[in-house]
């Protein structure tokens, strides 16, 4: 922006200069000075043009970001949300099996109680797994971000 600026201002200074020269000799140096002039007005205008298209694409590069920083953060907080429900039934679970240890009861609840375990067991993979492949997609992601990234600076 500072070198449209600056080119606007040298053009109006060289159409006033070939005003100027113009009104002591009529040659071609005073047309040669206009031209210029009117010319580097032109070049200004391209250059303002470019550099707005420039911040435009610099915006939308950081805006980009931006949503992708918050779907980063909402991600890992359901994997954190993921972990915490893997070790509550973890916890269940070691109760359930310490329970099951010390059972003496019917023989209808500790099946009822295998039952249970087995279940809480079969959460217990399935959050697991979960998890694995929640952790697997963010980082595929992250890499994906870095190859952007990378090629976002150049």
């Amino acid at each position: 922006r500072e070198t449209s600026a600056s080119l606007l201002e040298f053009g109006k200074s060289f159409v006033k200069v070939g005003e100027i020269e113009s009104s002591y000799e009529d040659g071609s140096l005073p047309k040669a000075l206009i031209d210029v002039g009117h010319h580097s007005e032109h070049l200004s205008i391209v250059y303002q043009e470019q550099a707005e298209n420039e911040t435009i694409q610099v915006i939308e590069t950081i805006s980009y970001y931006v949503g992708l920083t918050q779907a980063v953060r909402d991600v890992i907080k359901r994997i954190q949300k993921m972990v915490l429900t893997h070790d509550t039934i973890d916890d269940s679970l070691t109760k359930m099996q310490e329970k099951k240890s010390k059972f003496q009861g019917k023989e209808e609840d500790q099946r009822r109680l295998e039952l249970e375990i087995n279940n809480a067991t079969e959460r217990k993979r399935e959050a697991a797994k979960e998890v694995m492949e929640a952790e697997s997609t963010l980082t595929e992601e992250m890499k994906r971000f870095h190859r952007e990234k990378q090629y976002d600076i150049k």
